[in-house]
């Protein structure tokens, strides 16, 4: 059985949870940094204002998006923008599947996320039964890899060379 580890950064971070909850098998560890295990009030500011730094003219965010989604950057942006601030939305949440996780998970999250409170790693630290090691980050934003590059990467790689 082929084995692998699972890194994702925000919804990435989601997915890669939820991954684990659902097709285990081969699944060593997951590394999440900044993870959204639930909808909050204070996501839709955050994404309302994303959206209007994507619809500015001559948009860094939306030519950044262009190199990886080509023609379809709007297609992409808007799926992934209306939905977070769609009425629908507004209950989701992973918390059943984060109590099944049976994997070792390291988890990271900036203390000044401006998209999202320490609610989301504390639901990860309560709700995840199996072995995690925690790291809420001072003077770090929703991008701990950016801001803590090197704090971030030493993490990781004691956390991988652990069986």
């Amino acid at each position: 059985m082929k084995q692998y580890y699972l890194l994702g950064h925000s919804e990435g971070g989601s997915l890669a949870l939820i991954h684990a909850a659902r097709h285990p098998e081969g699944l060593l560890k997951v590394i999440t940094l900044s993870a959204n295990t639930q909808e909050e009030s204070c996501i839709t500011p955050g994404i309302e204002s994303v959206r209007a730094q994507y619809e500015k003219p001559d948009s860094r965010l939306k030519q950044a998006l262009q190199k990886y989604h080509g023609n379809h950057s709007d297609d992409v942006f808007y799926a992934w923008c209306d939905t977070w601030t769609a009425d629908f939305f507004q209950n989701w949440n992973i918390k059943a599947e984060l109590g099944r996780i049976q994997v070792p998970i390291l988890a990271f999250h900036g203390r000044n996320d401006q998209y999202t409170s320490l609610q989301q790693i504390e639901n990860i630290r309560k709700l995840i039964p199996a072995k995690k090691e925690i790291h809420v980050l001072d003077q770090c934003s929703h991008h701990p890899h950016f801001d803590h590059p090197e704090e971030v990467l030493t993490f990781i790689l004691n956390f991988i060379s652990i069986p």
